[in-house]
């Protein structure tokens, strides 16, 4: 398991002690699962007491002393426990407790005291209000472990732990997990473990620490995940304590065995006596038998070497014939040639000898190469331009060369091979003819000597041109890869997951004796037409399978052609009473075959389901459930894959919560989705005319019916497989181009509705660009800029936008923080001559939030554009868009794409919670990337975008008290900012269209002074503290995809 991995998706801090080996022999425990969770509970907690009920041999409370040993805490610990047994336990040994007592003083006697007393006796040595930790494993009936709890109750301080084991144990005697019933409705914040027999965390407080958010208030999706970790990881000390008692049972095995060994021994000594016997009565008929037997053997090696002799004669008679042919080839005319001409004999045999130096020349001159390569190594694989996973995936001979990937590079780089996307090896190579001309591959070159001379090593003329191809077998390599990932997460994370649903099914299912108004009803839409036999068969059995079975398959057949289709539709029909078939008499396409099958649809939600796709079997039981959770929902839309040709799963869409703006730009709810039939009969059902993109059309029209976005649901599960065949759009978008052009029209028909004036026009592959209306005049925009020296810098900055800028009403504000540079100040003399620039002083230590809230107290715009001295435009309709997205009276922050000096992606957006607070996802990518489903080629919705580039309406920047120059004066006031304003209503947006480069940072430098170390680690605690609760989630990010890096990948811990 990856640690880094389990601390960033759950947010648990100290996560390293879960993966602590335990200090105590396990033997005799019943505990030792829960281990990790004693390391890390101590290690976030921090008690000031520690209390134990019930030790035993002590494998739980060292496990507790460990962690306080290991974390060098001044936490007192107590083990209370008569060591005596009881009838569940049975009665101890005597040397328990004397080889307990002996290992607590040798490892934890400065912190560590065993009080043998019974617990209502040691009660009375501690006060009220002391105990920040109690763990109670005593005598495990009900009335017992509800009495130890009451005891011990005020002892306990208001914000403490208590700690129960056997909370799901529920055989004979046992009565804890009926206790932990009660707690649980009881007190707000608890946890239970199910592994190793259970174990129930309560916290007695109202308020928890923020350390402890994560861990008590969670999804059901998280407490999944949290479990599975311990019980993984606790597991392995489970199989531990299993073999230990496996060998005790072998040793007493043994004993036995021995025994019996013995008498073996015996038996056969026995038996050798009675064939020594036997031998000596029968000696001569034996050494006859074995006489005749030798002769078999010899007459058969003498008939095997008569064939090898005849062998050896046939060689004689190829070499006799050889020579013949050599004296033939003597009598040749340029063999007596050679034999009359010696000079020229002796020429040939000197060129050959000059062959023979030459190659050993040659020779000698790869072994040199060789131990320079060798020296290169270590200095490409510390470089942060080498991938050796993706030069593996990419060059193949890699593998069968037997050289490490760095090796490999080092030996044949100069051949214009890639260490990876993020370095043109042959463009740096080309550029610097020192580079071609010297011993140093272009990476190693470039580490050695091209980084201290700011050489460049992509080329920056042309941006568009910067990207790096992959060929077709590399990128395929990447396929197998992702495939690869999502095998490991079907199996560690979907497959536990399942189990566990099949677990809550009864409950599920016993609704309706409850509340049968409570119970859904789901009416499965799915139109056929001349569906493939086997295909069909799949589908309706992926609805006959499901768990939750409160469903109707509606199906109309619209006039297929093919029998078997019709007859298969037949059987299904008989077979079952849910299904339903309404064979149409005419073809009228995909939209009137729905139509028909919502005409005879019963229940309360509407599923839709294509004829040639299936179901997850879990998929209608968690739509349920999310029902049950969200009773006002409108709309529900879950993840989806993709079957192959072969029937294996395949590229899995992990889709973000509800994002308007990204439905804009492409139909990313697509399946599996389910309408409450309310909806549907309100918009009218589906249209005609919309045929390939008709599902576009109603989701659509839809969203604009139910008006809130509250009550658009997204379940973060796959439970949908999206079939890929040679027709469908599963597979290519070019299978079905009338597809676009009506996903096209059905966008336009929605911002139509309501003469909106925005355009719609068609990318590739079924995506689509609004273009929103700016009035006419358009309103003045404030571009604020802060900076302090730097004239190069900003100079380009000032410039770029001058130059490259279409739209026309714009003013330009330069917030000096304290500048020196002689260049500087006359270049802003300069600028105050421009109508459009104005130049005001900020004079303070530098404080980004301050210096852009002073620019927005001067500006005049109705529009802030907050700007990094350290920009360039590339792109002349970068503020047109921008401002377009911005006028939006539902929008925030609009973000654009920015792009460092080599063209490489520096921002897409934020994703809360990347890296630890929020970071940025694709990350380093090319600039043509496509990005996880085409993500850096549309508009769409982020919880947070850059304030480098940061357009926002002034009176929403007013709105929310602008940035935080108190708290945030350098790092994360952008982000929280633009959570500031997502949390006021708007939705905050990124776009593609807008193009800009960035010299990140270059004008205050690194955090690499103590100083600034501190200020900024003081800054995360801040983003924490405001914001934890929304860091563990971002809207816009699956949970099932990774926290680390540059994000999009999908998690397997």
């Amino acid at each position: 398991m990856n640690k880094t991995n389990t601390s960033q998706i759950l947010n648990l801090e100290n996560s390293d002690a879960i993966f602590w080996e335990p200090i105590r022999n396990l033997k005799d425990s019943a505990w030792a699962g829960h281990i990790p969770f004693a390391h890390w509970i101590m290690s976030i907690f921090h008690p000031n007491i520690f209390v134990e009920l019930g030790t035993h041999s002590g494998v739980s409370y060292s496990a507790f002393c460990n962690s306080v040993k290991k974390n060098k805490f001044d936490t007192k610990c107590f083990a209370i426990d008569t060591w005596l047994g009881d009838s569940q336990a049975g009665l101890y040994s005597k040397d328990i407790f004397g080889e307990l007592d002996e290992f607590n003083k040798n490892n934890f006697a400065n912190f560590s005291t065993l009080i043998r007393s019974t617990f209502d006796d040691a009660v009375k040595s501690f006060d009220d209000d002391s105990i920040d930790l109690l763990h109670i494993d005593g005598f495990h009936s009900y009335d017992a472990v509800n009495h130890d709890f009451e005891t011990w109750l005020p002892k306990m301080k208001e914000n403490g732990i208590v700690i129960l084991h056997d909370t799901n144990e529920t055989q004979e005697g046992f009565g804890v997990w009926k206790f932990w019933k009660e707690l649980e409705n009881k007190y707000v914040n608890h946890f239970h473990f199910l592994h190793c027999h259970g174990l129930g965390i309560v916290y007695l407080g109202s308020e928890l620490p923020f350390n402890l958010l994560s861990f008590f208030q969670n999804s059901e999706y998280d407490t999944e995940l949290i479990r599975n970790i311990f019980s993984t990881v606790g597991g392995k000390y489970e199989k531990e304590l299993q073999l230990i008692l496996e060998q005790d049972n072998f040793q007493h095995i043994n004993l036995e065995q021995k025994n019996q060994y013995e008498e073996k021994i015996l038996s056969l000594e026995n038996h050798f006596e009675d064939v020594k016997h036997y031998w000596e009565e029968n000696e001569k008929e034996i050494i006859e038998e074995k006489n005749n037997q030798l002769q078999i053997l010899k007459d058969s090696f003498k008939s095997e070497l008569n064939g090898k002799t005849k062998e050896i004669n046939s060689l004689y008679s190829n070499i006799w014939l050889f020579n013949t042919q050599v004296q033939s080839l003597e009598k040749d005319s340029l063999w007596r040639y050679l034999r009359k001409h010696p000079g020229l004999k002796r020429f040939l045999t000197k060129y050959i000898g000059y062959i023979r130096a030459s190659l050993k020349g040659r020779l000698k001159q790869e072994r040199k190469r060789y131990k320079r390569a060798q020296r290169h190594v270590p200095i490409i694989e510390n470089s942060s331009f080498f991938d050796q996973d993706w030069y593996k995936r990419k060059y193949f001979d890699v593998v069968y060369s037997g050289f490490s990937p760095a090796m490999h590079y080092a030996l044949f780089g100069k051949d214009g091979r890639l260490p990876s996307p993020l370095f043109n090896a042959q463009m740096y190579q080309d550029q610097y003819h020192d580079v071609k001309n010297s011993d140093f591959v272009p990476l190693v070159h470039y580490e050695l000597h091209g980084k201290l001379e700011n050489r460049y090593f992509q080329d920056c003329k042309d941006i568009d041109q910067s990207h790096i191809k992959i060929d077709a077998l590399a990128q395929n390599t990447l396929v197998i890869e992702e495939n690869r990932l999502y095998e490991n997460w079907q199996e560690i994370i979907e497959k536990p997951h399942n189990e566990g649903l099949l677990q809550r099914l009864e409950v599920i299912n016993d609704f309706d004796k409850k509340d049968a108004n409570y119970v859904p009803l789901f009416s499965i839409i799915v139109p056929t037409y001349n569906t493939p036999k086997k295909l069909l068969e799949k589908c309706i059995n992926s609805v006959l399978n499901q768990t939750f079975q409160n469903w109707e398959l509606c199906i109309a057949d619209d006039a297929s052609t093919n029998k078997s289709t019709i007859s298969t539709l037949k059987y299904f029909e008989k077979k079952d009473s849910r299904i339903k078939v309404d064979y149409r008499k005419e073809n009228g396409h995909i939209s009137a075959a729905s139509n028909s099958a919502l005409k005879f649809a019963n229940g309360q939600f509407i599923v839709l389901l294509d004829h040639d796709d299936e179901l997850v079997h879990t998929a209608l039981q968690e739509v349920a459930m999310s029902i049950s959770e969200n009773p006002d929902a409108k709309i529900f839309y879950s993840d989806e894959d993709k079957y192959d040709r072969d029937g294996n799963r395949i590229h899995p869409y992990f889709k973000p919560d509800f994002s308007l703006d990204l439905l804009f730009s492409q139909n990313y709810i697509c399946h599996l989705a389910v309408y409450q039939k309310k909806i549907i009969e309100k918009i009218g059902g589906f249209r005609v005319g919309f045929e390939g993109s008709q599902d576009y059309d109603l989701i659509l029209r839809a969203v604009r019916e139910v008006g809130d976005e509250k009550l658009i649901i997204h379940i973060p599960r796959i439970l949908y497989h999206w079939r890929m065949t040679d027709s469908s759009t599963a597979s290519s978008h070019e299978n079905k181009p009338y597809a676009a052009i009506a996903g096209q029209k059905a966008l336009q028909s929605y911002f139509d509705f309501d003469n909106s004036g925005v355009q719609v026009s068609m990318l590739t592959d079924g995506r689509y660009k609004t273009s929103w209306p700016i009035p006419n005049p358009s309103p003045l925009i404030s571009l604020i800029i802060g900076t302090r020296d730097g004239y190069e810098e900003l100079k380009t900055c000032i410039d770029s936008i001058l130059i490259k800028t279409k739209y026309p009403n714009f003013e330009i504000i330069i917030v000096d923080n304290q500048s020196t540079d002689k260049e500087t100040l006359q270049y802003f003399d300069a600028l105050r001559s421009n109508p459009k620039i104005s130049v005001i002083s900020y004079n303070d230590h530098f404080n980004y939030s301050a210096i852009n809230n002073l620019g927005v107290q001067s500006a005049k715009g109705d529009i802030i554009g907050l700007l990094n001295n350290d920009i360039e435009i590339l792109n002349e309709d970068w503020l047109s868009e921008m401002v377009s997205l911005c006028l939006r009276k539902d929008i925030g922050c609009v973000g654009a794409k920015l792009l460092y000096p080599d063209g490489t992606i520096q921002h897409a957006g934020v994703v809360l919670g990347l890296g630890g607070i929020a970071g940025h996802p694709h990350k380093f990518n090319r600039s043509d990337a496509e990005g996880y489903f085409r993500l850096l080629k549309i508009v769409h919705n982020v919880s947070a975008v850059t304030g480098a580039a940061l357009l926002v309406k002034k009176e929403i920047f007013l709105e929310v008290g602008g940035l935080d120059e108190k708290d945030l004066k350098v790092a994360f006031n952008d982000v929280d900012f633009c959570i500031k304003v997502r949390e006021a209503g708007y939705r905050n947006i990124w776009t593609p269209f807008a193009t800009i480069r960035h010299h990140e940072s270059k004008s205050r430098g690194e955090d690499n002074t103590p100083e600034k170390y501190d200020r900024f680690m003081n800054e995360i605690e801040v983003m924490k503290k405001r914001w934890g609760h929304l860091l563990f989630r971002d809207p816009y990010y699956n949970p099932n995809l990774s926290l680390e890096n540059q994000g999009y990948t999908i998690i397997i811990s």
